[in-house]
C-alpha cells in the first residue's frame, strides 16, 4: 500500500478552470491572462492572474500509520497574483481605474471559490483567505502604473 498523495495538484487545476470561467464572465476577458508560475512577461496583456505558489503543511496526528484512509491531513495556500496595469497621464487617473479593477478581478476569483468549497470533492473545505496590496505604483519599466493584489485561497484536505 502507498501513502497517499497531496491534493495540492487536483486543486491548482480544479481552480485554474474555475478561476476562468469566472474571468470569461468579465466585459474584457481578452484582457485578462490566467496562467500557473512565472509572469508571463511584457507582452501579456493588461490583467493579469495567476496562480504562483503553494505553502502547504502537514499535520503531525495524521502522519502515522500504514497510509489507509485519513492517513494524510494537509493544510495549504494556493498563493495567488492579480495585477492590472496602463499607460496614464497622472498616478490618481491611474489609481483610479487599476485598484478598482484588481479588487474585481478578485470578486470573480472569490466567486468561483465560494461557488463550490469543497473544489469537487478534492479538498474538505476551501475558503478566500488573505489579500495583499491593491495599491498602485510606478510600473517596474517606468512606462506605466501597475496595481497588483495578493490573494490566497486556504485549503483543509484529506487522503
Amino acid at each position: 500500500m502507498s501513502y497517499p498523495v497531496s491534493t495540492v495538484p487536483d486543486a491548482i487545476d480544479y481552480l485554474l478552470t474555475a478561476f476562468q470561467t469566472q474571468l470569461n464572465t468579465d466585459a474584457n476577458p481578452e484582457n485578462i491572462l490566467l496562467y500557473q508560475g512565472d509572469d508571463p512577461g511584457p507582452n501579456a496583456p493588461p490583467d493579469l492572474v495567476g496562480i504562483v505558489d503553494v505553502v502547504r503543511n502537514l499535520e503531525h496526528f495524521a502522519m502515522v500509520g500504514d497510509g489507509e484512509n485519513l492517513a494524510m491531513y494537509e493544510k495549504y495556500s494556493v498563493k495567488v497574483s492579480i495585477s492590472s496595469a496602463q499607460r496614464a497621464a497622472t498616478e490618481g487617473a491611474a489609481a483610479t481605474a487599476l485598484s478598482a479593477r484588481v479588487w474585481q478581478l478578485l470578486a470573480y476569483l472569490e466567486y468561483a471559490v465560494r461557488l463550490d468549497p469543497s473544489l469537487d470533492s478534492i479538498v474538505l473545505t476551501a475558503w478566500p483567505g488573505r489579500a495583499t496590496g491593491g495599491l498602485v505604483q510606478v510600473a517596474p519599466s517606468n512606462t506605466g502604473w501597475i496595481c497588483e493584489l495578493k490573494w490566497q485561497v486556504d485549503c483543509e484536505a484529506t487522503q
